[in-house]
């Protein structure tokens, strides 16, 4: 009996080992991934800014504008779609009235949201998490209250 006992007391903590050692690889994906999200969306924003920012205007901007004009980093290139490393859309777009362009991401984990949302240039003008917009300057804490369980969406609107 007491092997028994001894027995199971390893196999539960073996497997609350593997769940631990999952989890944390899985954490540890996701803040590889927030890292070298935010620094692709960095290289985009000022990539179309100084295409762009030459005219003072932003209108017209799509995703196949960045994509053939070369101004997206290779890594978030999928054939005619941007992709980011969460394997969420970009959405590279023109706002009103054209002296802003907005740069939307989707599928971003809770995990990283409101680090990858703070992450931005100084450019910035305003970001919406999941519906709601924030002007700057930007409390992290307003952010992470906005994220949600799940995936996110993140638009960035920039400008000059």
């Amino acid at each position: 009996m007491r092997d028994f006992i001894l027995f199971s007391v390893v196999t539960v903590l073996s497997i609350l080992g593997v769940a631990a050692a999952v989890t944390y690889i899985g954490q540890g994906r996701d803040s590889q991934n927030s890292n070298s999200a935010t620094t692709d969306l960095l290289t985009l924003v000022q990539n179309v800014q100084g295409v762009y920012g030459i005219n003072q205007s932003f209108s017209g901007i799509q995703n196949s504008n960045v994509i053939s004009g070369g101004m997206a980093p290779v890594a978030i290139v999928s054939g005619s779609n941007l992709v980011n490393e969460f394997n969420g859309a970009i959405t590279v777009a023109s706002a009103s009235p054209n002296t802003t362009f907005t740069v939307t991401e989707d599928g971003i984990p809770n995990s990283v949201c409101a680090k990858f949302a703070t992450s931005s240039p100084n450019s910035l003008k305003s970001l919406t998490v999941n519906g709601t917009q924030m002007l700057p300057p930007i409390s992290p804490s307003t952010v992470a209250t906005n994220c949600q369980a799940g995936v996110n969406q993140i638009i960035f609107e920039f400008g000059h």
